[in-house]
């Protein structure tokens, strides 16, 4: 009863509208979305995913080529894997093949018979979220024509250790360590060459800036600035249902995060003064369909080394200009023949007519046929 005698009716319990619930979560979720993306992308800019090849897949590649995987294991530094693949007649055919807008690579090796004395050594290091795998057709090509190959897993990458990345100067640290004890034990003869693709073709600089050992680099699509890099080719790395919620705020958060966690500035990491450092005679290649490292970006590069030379492949990108062995290889193997036998002056790259990408087939056979 009340103060006037009435009866008092119960009330009922207040149970939110179902639509003004999942309004409230949308809400919160929504708010919670810019905070959780940037801490996915910080992870993946600080570890990137794994490569999707197996580890038995690898193996049986390397046998068929004679090689191995073998390691250097130091105290209180990652692992590090390779693979050498020794100069000689593996019988490689390769093709390239572009229609439509999508392009496609085969190839087919054996071990070496004979084997051969190496000319010289090339380090062949991979891009980001890859292995040492993809190396492996430029690194017969080389083997072909005479070169001892060394393919190297970077620090998280592949079957190398984990350890804080450095987008370019820590893993040359390791590459360093490696070339130097290769060189202890006899395997790895001068002149000595790097070749790296994006990340490791930034490595490479690295490498080379570092060591006056280094003869002659190679790099295929490097990048002038990290953060950029990872600004223009993150997409893709995250899956579809979340990508459209990477934008440019929250890339900004991610990349304070992972700066944090790494203990470096990946802002101020620039690749042009490290190439300014290069003595070496150095070729610098570029597609300019690339759109992980943008055409723009890449001519960044043009004039920070007199005794470097940029070139662009008006027809590929950013990997197919690494698949395009149909039209590099031959190219690239006599300018480093002359780059490393008179490095006083550094030889002009000369390659073969361009071709359109659309409806190319491109093959790249054994120079041992030839004989």
């Amino acid at each position: 009863m009340d103060a006037q005698g009435r009866r008092l009716q119960p009330r009922r319990a207040r149970h939110p509208h179902p639509l003004r619930a999942l309004a409230t979560a949308a809400l919160v979720a929504l708010a919670w979305l810019p905070a959780g993306c940037a801490t996915l992308v910080a992870g993946r800019i600080v570890e990137p995913p794994p490569s999707a090849l197996r580890p038995s897949e690898l193996v049986q590649a390397l046998e068929r080529a004679g090689s191995t995987l073998e390691t250097l294991d130091r105290a209180g530094e990652p692992r590090i894997a390779y693979a050498v693949i020794e100069p000689g007649d593996h019988r490689l055919w390769y093709e390239y093949r572009a229609d439509g807008g999508r392009w496609s690579w085969r190839l087919s090796y054996r071990k070496p018979v004979p084997a051969m004395p190496p000319r010289g050594t090339v380090v062949l290091l991979h891009g980001w979220s890859t292995s040492l795998a993809t190396s492996l057709p430029w690194a017969l090509a080389y083997a072909e024509r005479g070169w001892r190959a060394v393919l190297v897993d970077l620090r998280n990458h592949g079957r190398s250790g984990k350890a804080p990345s450095g987008y370019g100067a820590r893993e040359a640290a390791d590459v360093g360590a490696l070339v130097d004890a290769l060189e202890a034990a006899g395997r790895a003869p001068a002149p000595r060459v790097v070749h790296g693709v994006s990340l490791g073709a930034v490595v490479a600089l690295h490498v080379a800036a570092d060591r006056a050992d280094i003869a002659a680099v190679v790099a295929l699509e490097p990048y002038a600035n990290a953060a950029d890099a990872v600004r223009t080719g993150f997409p893709g790395v995250v899956n579809d249902a979340t990508e459209w919620l990477v934008d440019e705020e929250t890339m900004a958060l991610a990349l304070a995060r992972a700066s944090r966690r790494l203990e470096l500035d990946l802002e101020s990491l620039d690749t042009r003064p490290v190439l300014a450092r290069v003595e070496a005679c150095t070729l610098l290649l570029q597609g300019q369909r690339d759109t992980v490292v943008p055409v723009e970006a890449g001519r960044a590069l043009e004039g920070a080394n007199p005794r470097a030379q940029r070139l662009e492949l008006p027809w590929d990108g950013h990997f197919s200009t690494v698949g395009r062995l149909d039209l590099l290889a031959d190219p690239v193997v006599g300018w480093l023949e002359l780059a490393t036998t008179a490095p006083a002056t550094c030889p002009s790259f000369v390659v073969y007519a361009w071709t359109p990408q659309d409806g190319l087939r491109g093959v790249l056979e054994s120079p041992w046929r030839w004989w």
